[in-house]
């Protein structure tokens, strides 16, 4: 047995590792020997064995070894034979066990030879876990010792004093390891790194052409391009740069993100701008000082360019670091210019020029950024955001004093155009007690305009003229306006004549098409009439209706009840049935015949003529309020002339048509009388039997007590009490009491009043379908209302339904289809949708409001069943108006149909557009701007994409809507693909 072991110790020594394993194996299987010393001596040479013939289950048994003899004598080997196992691996995850491994060795145990593996391999650990200050004395005590590691360990000791930038005494260290083969094509390339550090560019360049030359395959030498890029560069040779950087970023891979910097801005002193831009942008991928410098460089090309918008989103990230302050403030400086000179959709000029005057007050370039704030803040198209930016500015001055008026007057007109009336008021009034400017002549006419519209018609006239004082009779369209204007607010106060004088001097000014001529028409005949001078007032109404145009049927009207006045009852018969003709459509079409009926029945003794225009009425205007009067009018005629038979068959029919009004019950009295008169008392009693109606009885007077008590809380506004009250009338009797449809209407309005929409709703619900009601019409209205407000889509298409046929105004009908409409989209009945809207367009009596309103439902009905190009007619046109809220969505929508249909130079021109034009709808401005950036997506454009919404979050203030939330969603989708494809 021993034998077997001095034998495999004697072929260890023999370096016959193999033929050694197999005695010392033998002998462990074999020997009988409890000797520990010697069986642990005998494991150990198999495992150095192992270790020598780098077996796969080397490091594991070695491992076994140490686990099993921690205390062997043998420790030191093992764990320098483990290390370097580890090392030899080449993983960076093993490098620390590896340093623990050479850690726990105690050198004293290590013979001469495993001393400078120990040194060697310690220093290569720690070098690989770049802990290269560590690894640099290991290295050291190799130096001179005549080692087989004297080149290893002088590369090893040269290459950690270059990773810690010791590149003085690296350099000769790498020099002398050159001249050996296995350094002979790594080394230079670390000289040629040093001496470029050193500022050395003759010898980088002299050395680094060489190596090129040399060894033109090696693919070491994508480094030497680089480093002969940048001294290139820093020598100002800008076209030998490019040539290497150029190589350097073909054969590299990953470009460092300094030499793409580089070649962008050789690129950029060669003049070479556009391409400047695009290396330059690759290098914005990490906030630091070389993308703040890259950005104000890519601002700087684009300026050259003659892109300012792009130059002014480029400064504006630029603006957004401070590792250099110079650079910072030419960035914020160039922002601002630029933002002034390009736009100003969300308000970034004055915002751009303000922050700048607050960061920088003493910089050189103050007076010209106060100069173009004064003239930002004058174009600005976002008046109320830059007067709330202007109050963030630290230092005022005083020449920004007429801005700051401007301001506010624009304020006003936008209040104004929103209606916040009387917001608009106080506006004007600091407008106009303020320090002198140019805009308090104006503020008089618009304070004057807000007042009227609030209803406050004395501050209205007031204002007019003393607008018409300062503009001493001026005849631009403000001064014409106001004389229009200030004729109302004295005709609402019931000042006729001073109204037609401002009428009159109205309609000298005006041009004879302007709509509101004829309008102005009649306010001279109706104050001519109200003053009873019936021949100026005929003559008046004669001059509108000789227009033809809205209001002469007004006109008509009103010259036939003249002509009437004036005792020419032929004439008004003749001129009212002109009108029923010419416009039967015409709100005051139904009057015309009634006062033809009234004519010929009380002044021209003719009941058959009456009779007839009685029956038209009810025939053409089933729905009008007049109606029920008509039918009963034509009973109370039959009546007069005793033809009983005729009369109660008239009175039966307007209670059977027109059952609990007031005429009802007129008719009723009429009908008892006419059965008196002919001694058919019976008849009548087997006839009321029927009805439901109250008659003469103790539960009638009843009846007539507890409504009349009811009735005074709400002519009194106790309207709370007064639902009560009726609500209790109408629950004991109806149906059939004498004011059941006064009782309903009063008391769903009382209702309604107090906020009580659920009850106003099942009150109003039962006079909806009353015809002949006079509160019908305003039933179906309110109950459209009440369900429209509470998103109850279906039930208010039915209100608006009815109300579509109880309307007797064109007005009215107008607000029903409107309804319709708007149900119609809500519930997503897009066919009848469009069907509507195609009605209200086609309709010549449309209001031009409704056809908007109209075009933009159509197009959305369209958007909603995927087309988009039947929209773009109606889109375009509504889009014309960007003052209201359609026309800034359609105005989006718009860009959005050439978007999806992928062209996109048509959808950017109609954004740019947009942006171009003022708006109070900021939301649809920042839709239309984000739309600018999926254009520039699409078109693969992710930094231009990028920098538009950076733009829009920067300067969109609000945050109560989703605008913020697409930003950032965008956002992540740009940054997304821009890991995909740079650097890092």
């Amino acid at each position: 047995d021993d034998a077997d072991m001095r034998t495999g110790l004697e072929l260890f020594q023999q370096e016959k590792y193999a033929a050694a394993a197999d005695f010392l194996q033998r002998y462990l299987q074999q020997t009988a020997t409890t000797d520990a010393i010697k069986i642990d001596e005998a494991r150990f040479y198999l495992a150095a064995t192992d270790y020598m013939r780098r077996r796969p289950d080397a490091l594991d048994n070695i491992s076994d070894f140490l686990i099993q003899h921690p205390y062997s004598n043998h420790a030191s080997q093992l764990h320098l034979m483990a290390g370097v196992l580890l090392i030899e691996t080449n993983k960076p995850s093993n490098m620390k066990y590896a340093t623990a491994h050479l850690q726990a060795i105690d050198p004293k145990g290590l013979s001469r030879t495993e001393h400078t593996d120990y040194l060697y391999y310690r220093g290569v650990a720690l070098q690989k876990a770049n802990r290269h200050q560590d690894a640099e004395p290991f290295f050291e005590q190799l130096l001179g010792e005549h080692t087989r590691y004297d080149a290893p360990a002088r590369y090893g000791y040269a290459y950690s004093l270059y990773a810690q930038q010791k590149y003085s005494q690296a350099l000769p260290h790498f020099i002398d390891v050159e001249r050996y083969d296995e350094y002979k094509d790594i080394a230079p390339y670390y000289i040629c790194q040093i001496y470029y550090a050193q500022g050395k560019y003759d010898e980088v360049t002299d050395r680094a052409l060489r190596l090129i030359q040399k060894n033109k395959n090696n693919p070491d030498n994508s480094e030497l391009y680089r480093i002969l890029g940048e001294t290139y560069y820093r020598q100002g040779d800008y076209e030998q740069a490019i040539d290497y950087l150029q190589r350097y970023e073909q054969t590299a891979g990953k470009v460092a993100r300094q030499d793409m910097y580089l070649l962008g801005m050789g690129r950029y002193h060669q003049g070479q701008y556009r391409e400047a831009v695009n290396r330059l942008k690759k290098v914005t991928t990490t906030r630091d000082s070389l993308c703040e410098n890259a950005y104000l460089n890519i601002g700087n090309s684009y300026i050259r360019l003659g892109e300012t918008s792009n130059a002014r989103m480029a400064f504006a990230e630029a603006c957004k670091t401070n590792f250099d302050p110079a650079i910072r403030e030419e960035a914020m400086y160039n922002y601002a210019v630029t933002t002034y000179q390009t736009t100003d959709a969300l308000g970034e000029s004055a915002a751009a020029l303000i922050n700048f005057l607050n960061s920088y007050p003493e910089s050189g370039h103050a007076g010209q950024v106060y100069d173009c704030l004064n003239d930002a803040l004058i174009r600005t198209k976002t008046p109320s955001k830059a007067y709330e930016t202007l109050q963030q500015l630290k230092q005022q001055d005083a020449r920004l004093d007429q801005a700051r008026q401007y301001l506010k007057y624009q304020m006003g007109c936008e209040s104004y155009s929103k209606g916040q009336t009387m917001k608009a008021v106080e506006l004007f009034t600091e407008v106009i007690g303020g320090k002198k400017s140019d805009f308090r002549t104006d503020s008089y006419y618009w304070r004057g305009e807000s007042y009227y519209r609030a209803g406050k018609y004395a501050d209205a006239a007031a204002d007019m003229e003393q607008y018409l004082n300062l503009t001493k009779g001026s005849n631009e369209a403000n001064s014409r306006q106001a004389w229009y204007t200030a004729g109302y607010a004295l005709f609402n106060q019931k000042q006729y004549s001073k109204a037609q004088t401002k009428f009159l001097t109205y309609l000298d000014k005006v041009d004879k098409t302007d709509k509101t001529y004829p309008d102005a028409l009649n306010r001279v005949a109706d104050c001519y009439f109200v003053n009873r001078s019936y021949a100026q007032a005929e003559n008046y109404y004669n001059k509108t209706i000789a227009t033809g145009k809205s209001g002469a049927d007004y006109a008509m009207l009103q010259r036939g009840i003249v002509l009437g006045l004036m005792k020419r009852n032929a004439d008004k018969v003749q001129q009212l049935e002109k009108l029923a003709k010419q416009y039967p459509r015409s709100d005051y079409a139904d009057d015309a015949l009634y006062e033809i009926a009234r004519t010929y029945t009380v002044s021209m003794d003719n009941n058959a003529k009456g009779i007839d225009a009685y029956n038209r009425l009810l025939t053409n205007y089933p729905n009008s309020k007049l109606t029920p009067k008509a039918a009963l009018e034509i009973g109370m005629i039959y009546a007069n002339n005793r033809q009983y038979d005729n009369a109660i068959k008239a009175y039966k029919q307007v209670i059977g048509k027109y059952p609990g009004t007031e005429e009802s019950y007129i008719a009723l009295n009429g009908i008892e009388e006419c059965y008196i008169e002919t001694n058919r008392v019976k008849e009548y009693i087997d006839y009321t039997k029927s009805l439901k109606m109250v008659i003469k009885s103790d539960a009638g007077h009843e009846d007539s007590l507890t409504y009349v008590a009811a009735e005074r809380q709400y002519f009194a506004g106790n309207y709370t009490s007064a639902a009560q009250s009726l609500s209790n009338y109408v629950k004991n009797y109806c149906d059939g009491g004498r004011y059941c449809a006064l009782a309903r209407y009063y008391m769903a309005d009382s209702y309604y009043r107090t906020g009580q929409k659920e009850q106003a709703l099942a009150a109003y619900k039962p006079i909806c379908d009353q015809r002949g009601s006079q509160y019908r019409e305003e039933a179906c209205m309110r109950c459209a209302e009440i369900t429209y407000d509470k998103q109850d889509f279906k039930a208010a298409l039915t209100y608006f339904t009815k109300l579509s046929d109880a309307a007797s105004s064109i007005s009215n009908k107008q607000v029903a289809r409107l309804g319709i409409l708007r149900c119609n989209y809500q519930l997503n009945n897009y066919d009848q949708t469009i069907k509507i809207a195609t009605e209200i367009i086609d309709d010549d009596k449309s209001a031009s409001s409704l056809t908007d309103e109209a075009r933009y439902n159509r197009a959305k009905a369209y958007l909603a069943k995927n087309n988009y190009t039947l929209p773009q007619p109606d889109l375009k046109l509504v889009a014309m108006d960007l003052s209201n809220q359609y026309g800034a969505e359609a105005k989006y929508e718009l860009a959005n149909c050439y978007y999806l249909l992928n062209d996109l130079d048509r959808a950017e021109a109609e954004v740019m557009d947009f942006a171009e034009k003022n708006t109070p709808y900021r939301y649809w401005l920042a839709r239309s701007l984000i739309l600018l950036a999926d254009i520039s997506l699409k078109r693969g454009d992710d930094f231009q994409a990028k920098q538009y919404l950076l733009s829009i979050q920067s300067n969109y203030s609000s945050h109560e809507d989703d605008i913020h939330s697409i930003l950032e969603e965008r956002l992540r989708l740009v940054e997304e693909r821009e890991k995909e494809k740079i650097i890092d």
